[in-house]
């Protein structure tokens, strides 16, 4: 479900139409869930195995990662 919010006054105008809008939304969407699918494939592989490649400024990112997987696998 989706919900869209619109002024009133932008409502109760000549010509209003919010068509554009929910096309968008829903291009985006679309896209989104095009992205999340792909991501979720690339999981599985074994280069995602330590938590995947993420770049040297993510170090943080990627220690939490590692301990992460070292807690859960003891």
């Amino acid at each position: 479900t989706c919900h869209y919010l619109f002024r009133p006054e932008t409502v109760a105008g000549p010509g209003f139409d919010p068509g554009p809008v929910v096309d968008f939304r829903h291009r985006l969407a679309e896209q989104d869930w095009a992205v999340c699918a792909r991501a979720q494939l690339g999981m599985g592989s074994r280069g995602y195995a330590e938590g995947g490649v993420l770049p040297y400024n993510d170090r943080y990112v990627h220690a939490f990662h590692r301990r992460y997987l070292a807690l859960r696998d003891g």
